[in-house]
């Protein structure tokens, strides 16, 4: 199949129903009004055949399946809807943990984690030095104070049962690369999403260029906390407010494995509606997780809207043409639209660019902090997926007002790029050119912004 006809198949099966614009030009670009969207694709991936946990080979799988768990601890097995058929689940609780702290003396910088010593000296770069195990991976903790300009804020769950999120040697590497180019590093553990967005309230405007949203995911969503205590996509899918926290006005059954009364009142956040139109709902206490009818829905209300609690926020503290990290399972998923990342990515604003994985992972490789860029790998194949928000602008000496499919701004015919250190502009996918440059290059807050010259 050509990878044109492939484009229009991907096209037909979005359809009208996405309220979008997909253009294929060795890229997606996304539009919808005043939320328009860019997709970088990563290399090897049929438009049609998404590579995904079902796709893989047995190797592939079995990698996965050996990674830190970054997706919700598992409702479907205890939790499955009465009559369902056991089945493998792929998001085990129990799988194989985390390897908390893995100080190899084998690992170097260059593999993207921390040795022994390179360890050391970051926990006492960020006052951690003389902690336990346990007290690193619960702690708030900062590499100078917060800034105007220029911090990188890091937010982690506070509830981390497997310890996927542990304060691990790539962890470690990531922080430690920060520590030479923000003017401050904030990592915060939070256990509910009043708790994330007390933090970013008491942030300065316009004062993040980097963003780290971590916790356990689905593809739609991610977990602060237990029970409701979750951030996903607000929208509504066959009645139902999906991601929402909502009241009942009657008296009901469950009709999980386990039937539990719900009683009039009860709130809990809405999770997922499946093929058969049931929903999960996640709520506070001893109901936990569970399935529940459309029709028990009759006459619920809203009382709660999660992810639009978080946006505001978000975006009052990302600087124009940020980026923000979906550190979370599934976050950039093909089987979902939207996915987490691509609806973080619509709905924040100010040109950010939003990264995310279509897999569980691990290891986070960074390749450069300015213009932020990282590699996500399994089995040597990337998984991750950039969405550039559609406020993204180039400035008024380049050759374009609006970044191309890529994401990228190019300079004028017989201009050349380059920072005002003489190095090549950083542009999209890693990459750097002599002509193409990010947005976020001719920003002000730029450590060494970009410029276009004529050529000699």
């Amino acid at each position: 199949m050509s990878r044109a006809f492939a484009a229009l198949v991907l096209l037909a099966s979005l359809g009208p129903s996405s309220g979008a614009r997909f253009v294929q030009e060795n890229a997606f670009t996304k539009e919808a009004s005043s939320e328009e969207l860019i997709m970088e694709p990563f290399g090897g991936f049929d438009l049609v055949a998404p590579h995904t946990e079902e796709s893989l080979d047995p190797t592939e799988r079995e990698e996965v399946l050996s990674v830190p768990d970054k997706c919700f601890p598992d409702p479907w097995a205890a939790k499955r809807k009465a009559g369902d058929a056991d089945e493998e689940d792929v998001n085990d609780d129990g799988r194989n943990g985390s390897a908390l702290l893995d100080l190899d003396l084998d690992d170097r910088f260059k593999n993207f984690k921390c040795n022994r010593q390179e360890y050391s000296d970051f926990l006492s770069m960020y006052g951690l030095a003389g902690k336990e195990k346990d007290e690193i991976n619960a702690a708030n903790f900062s590499y100078k104070t917060v800034c105007e300009k220029n911090n990188v804020i890091w937010i982690y769950p506070a509830e981390d049962p497997n310890g996927a999120f542990s304060i691990n040697t790539n962890v470690c590497h990531r922080l430690t690369l920060w520590s030479g180019t923000a003017c401050s590093v904030q990592v915060r553990r939070v256990s509910s999403v009043k708790d994330g967005v007390a933090f970013l309230n008491s942030l300065p405007p316009d004062s993040a260029r980097h963003v780290v949203l971590g916790g356990h995911g689905t593809g739609q969503a991610l977990a602060w906390g237990s029970g409701m205590h979750r951030v996903g996509v607000e929208t509504d899918k066959e009645g139902i407010p999906l991601g929402r926290i909502v009241k009942f006005t009657k008296d009901f059954k469950t009709i999980s494995k386990v039937k539990k009364p719900v009683p009039s009142g009860s709130i809990g956040y809405v999770g997922k509606v499946d093929n058969a139109k049931d929903v999960m709902v996640f709520f506070d206490g001893d109901l936990g997780t569970q399935w529940v009818r459309t029709r028990d829905f009759a006459g619920h209300q809203v009382v709660g809207s999660p992810m639009t609690d978080l946006l505001d926020p978000l975006s009052r503290v990302l600087q124009r043409h940020g980026s923000i990290f979906m550190d979370s399972c599934l976050s950039a998923t093909d089987q979902l639209k939207p996915n987490l990342a691509e609806y973080v990515a619509q709905k924040v604003g100010k040109g950010a660019r939003v990264f995310g994985s279509i897999l569980s992972f691990n290891k986070v490789d960074v390749q450069r902090t300015e213009a932020w860029h990282a590699d996500i790998k399994m089995s040597e194949e990337f998984v991750q997926r950039i969405y550039v928000n559609g406020q993204a602008r180039c400035p008024l000496w380049a050759g374009n007002v609006w970044p191309g499919a890529e994401g990228n701004c190019q300079c004028k015919t017989d201009f050349k790029c380059a920072t005002k250190a003489g190095k090549s502009c950083p542009s999209a996918k890693g990459q750097t050119s002599d002509v193409d440059f990010l947005p976020y290059c001719a920003e002000p807050w730029a450590e060494d912004q970009c410029q276009c010259q004529k050529g000699k």
